[in-house]
């Protein structure tokens, strides 16, 4: 695989708008939760202001504050490149090893392979060529999180900050045409 010379490494921006949207969207499904336990199924008129309105904006922002030292935390992970191998792009991510687990770490594209990297020091390498296809991850069917890689072997999901960046890039790089 030839590098592209026109290709310097980048450091992927946060997307705050996503984390924004997923906050404000946890912030009204757990307020009408907790408005139809509070008031019996009964929502006619509750106050606007009440322990459901309270609780549901306590969550969402303990959200944002235990997004915000996940991050902190993925910001430790060190990745040494092979020797001759070039890092083009890194990242904040977390992958999903089953629907309901996911691990936060950085990750890093190079001209050979994308490596995710753990704060738990696990390690995930996929060569460029074994990609046959890079899809979208739908959250609920209709909620983009995240990318899905597929090799010969395995699919692989991940939730990196920018997945429209990641996407592009990964499918210049792998010579997808999907």
């Amino acid at each position: 695989m030839t590098q592209n010379s026109s290709f310097s490494k980048q450091i992927v921006p946060t997307n705050y708008g996503e984390l924004a949207l997923i906050t404000l969207l946890m912030f009204v499904v757990t307020t009408c939760l907790f408005w139809v336990f509070e008031y019996d199924f009964d929502v006619q008129n509750p106050p606007l202001w009440n322990k459901a309105t309270k609780r549901a904006f306590f969550i969402s922002f303990a959200y944002v504050i235990f997004f915000h030292f996940r991050r902190k935390n993925s910001e430790k992970v060190i990745f040494k490149s092979a020797e001759g191998e070039v890092i083009l792009q890194e990242g904040f991510a977390q992958y999903s090893e089953k629907w309901y687990r996911s691990l936060s770490g950085k990750l890093f594209l190079t001209d050979k392979r994308m490596v995710f990297k753990s704060n738990k020091s696990s390690e995930i390498s996929i060569r460029l060529e074994e990609i046959e296809h890079i899809h979208y991850n739908y959250l609920l069917g209709f909620i983009p999180n995240g990318i899905k890689i597929s090799t010969k072997d395995a699919n692989y999901v991940f939730s990196p900050d920018n997945q429209d960046f990641w996407r592009n890039t990964l499918e210049t790089n792998s010579k997808l045409k999907n």
